[in-house]
């Protein structure tokens, strides 16, 4: 089987932790607290790849309380979003899934796209000017 890759945005390499509720996509607001714990393993712009020792089924819509170091913020960033794959990591219980992230709320949204875009600027930055050789 081809796979076909649909990302637009780059990945990075993030480990932070995430609170977790599968919602219905009419009654999501209600969710008001997490349901079980993951790690984010990478995030771009749009969504995330989530690590569980619990399944989230591929399509679900949900939750997520992401917790973000050295953040002004005292409460954890929250984002809402769709369960585009999921796969089972390993044979020890283990979990993966991919989040695309939905555009509301607004704020949060624009708060996490704030951390990946100084992310990406911090990460790669070239010091060196283009075609100087040392």
């Amino acid at each position: 089987m081809i796979r076909v890759e649909n990302r637009t945005h780059r990945r990075l390499e993030m480990k932070l932790s995430a609170g977790v509720a599968i919602v219905s996509s009419i009654l999501g607001f209600l969710a008001w607290k997490p349901e079980f714990q993951c790690r984010t393993q990478d995030a771009s712009a749009q969504g995330m790849k989530l690590f569980s020792n619990r399944p989230i089924p591929e399509g679900s819509d949900v939750k997520l309380w992401v917790s973000v170091p050295n953040d002004t913020r005292k409460k954890a960033l929250k984002l809402r979003g769709r369960v585009c794959w999921a796969a089972s990591h390993d044979v020890r219980g283990a979990f993966l899934a991919g989040v695309c992230l939905a555009s509301q709320p607004a704020r949060s949204v624009t708060a996490w796209k704030k951390l990946i875009y100084e992310r990406v600027r911090k990460d790669y930055r070239d010091p060196i000017p283009v075609g100087v050789i040392q």
